[in-house]
């Protein structure tokens, strides 16, 4: 893992298994069907917008989605995470297309040192679904991120 720590100077995309995300409250309907954590290339070289992909379902009036970046930091020392600005990108629930900037809201997680050790994102359900019932949801967010520290 320790090469895929570092992008490359071509600017090449990473993806990273050790990112595993979680749903909380924990409910039997409350479910990762799929999800995947990248740090993309921007046109600027070095510089980084992390992506978080994810596919679930979900019941109530809103669920936590923690992307844990612990992991990554361990095994990759010398990566900054900032997990800076405004999320952007697409929350769809039940085929419809909702803003994320009304929907989705996120909190940086810290570890002991006090440095930055992951990201959770608030889902809210819409007001026009029902809360007792459980939706399929569709998240596709985008992040700024420091380059290597």
């Amino acid at each position: 893992m320790s090469s895929s720590c570092q992008p490359s100077d071509k600017n090449l995309p990473l993806y990273f298994q050790s990112i595993r995300p979680s749903l909380s409250p924990i409910l039997p309907q409350n479910k990762i069907l799929y999800a995947t954590t990248g740090s993309l290339p921007s046109y600027i070289p070095l510089n980084r917008i992390w992506n978080f992909i994810c596919n679930g379902t979900f019941t109530g009036n809103s669920v936590s989605l923690l992307f844990d970046a612990t992991t990554l930091i361990q095994e990759c020392p010398q990566y900054t995470v900032s997990f800076e600005g405004n999320i952007n990108g697409q929350l769809t629930i039940k085929k419809q297309n909702y803003p994320v900037q009304k929907y989705v809201t996120k909190t940086l997680v810290y570890h002991s040192q006090g440095k930055v050790s992951g990201v959770q994102f608030v889902i809210e359900k819409p007001e026009c679904l029902r809360k007792d019932k459980t939706y399929e949801f569709y998240l596709n967010l985008y992040l700024n991120d420091q380059v290597l520290g």
